[in-house]
């Protein structure tokens, strides 16, 4: 692939990670602050610190949807949002085949980095 191509999917691959370790804290914080056992100021602590998580996600989420780059809003729908091939070329108003053409080489790309997205 081209340095250009490999750029381009290095910060994709950036995204869909950062995306999926806020998730992961998110999910680590909604536990602490719902968890009984914590002192009242921990999960109190947990419960903000959740809310700030929260934006930043939906902030990035937001940047991802709104891209110019049509890459971008094919791995948002299709690794945050999880549609199908189908349904993001049909959110993004590009022709089913194009997504399909595209796709493969950003798995194989994933793959060769030794990630599993899917």
């Amino acid at each position: 692939m081209s340095n250009k191509v490999d750029e381009d999917f290095s910060i994709q691959v950036r995204m869909i990670g950062d995306i999926y370790n806020l998730m992961n804290r998110i999910e680590y914080y909604e536990s602490a602050a719902n968890n009984e056992s914590y002192e009242q100021m921990k999960r109190e602590v947990a419960a903000k610190q959740l809310v700030f998580l929260q934006q930043d996600l939906e902030g990035y989420k937001m940047f991802m949807r709104n891209s110019n780059s049509r890459m971008t809003k094919i791995v948002y729908y299709k690794y945050i949002e999880g549609f199908t091939l189908e349904e993001v070329a049909e959110q993004i108003g590009m022709h089913p085949n194009n997504v399909r053409a595209i796709h493969p080489k950003f798995s194989r790309y994933l793959k060769s980095e030794g990630l599993n997205y899917e």
